[in-house]
């Protein structure tokens, strides 16, 4: 369902949890979400896909600035953390509206909307049933490296700016 031409490699697919057990984030500027991903071949990462949610299904303006960096990885571990984490920054784009595709990937799913700044039992704010689907495409790709026998962890992290 994804908008990605069946020529191009696909490296890694993290689809989104469409079930009442996952949860969208709240985020807001400057936050920045990010999630690991696995390399096992060298190659350009031509196309970048990322799945949004909205509280309530209300989009924000069509004039979103997109900020999509690759980090290397802090493994577990590493400077006293039980947990990784993005490291140094090898790669930064940003995309203006006219820059990428946006399209509704599926609707009728039961999400709930999380705010991490809320203390509390939950930080539960809201729901939403559709998820969109955002296609970027970079101008100066980042190649990545690894292989099947040296695997290497990169992270991916988006900001937006309305």
């Amino acid at each position: 369902m994804a908008d990605w031409p069946n020529t191009n490699a696909t490296k890694w697919v993290q689809y989104p949890n469409e079930t009442p057990t996952g949860y969208d984030v709240w985020m807001t500027q400057p936050r920045m979400l990010a999630s690991d991903f696995l390399c096992t071949n060298t190659a350009p990462i031509t196309d970048i896909h990322l799945w949004a949610s909205y509280l309530n299904n209300i989009p924000p303006n069509t004039n979103a600035i997109f900020t999509l960096s690759i980090w290397t990885d802090l493994p577990a571990g590493s400077l006293g953390t039980n947990y990784s984490r993005p490291g140094t920054r090898l790669w930064t784009q940003a995309f203006t509206n006219t820059q990428y595709q946006v399209r509704l990937w599926v609707t009728n799913v039961t999400e709930r909307f999380w705010n991490p700044d809320i203390t509390g039992p939950t930080g539960i704010i809201g729901s939403d049933n559709a998820i969109w689907q955002y296609n970027f495409y970079p101008t100066n790709p980042f190649v990545q490296q690894g292989s099947p026998t040296a695997p290497t962890v990169y992270w991916l992290s988006v900001s937006v700016r309305p």
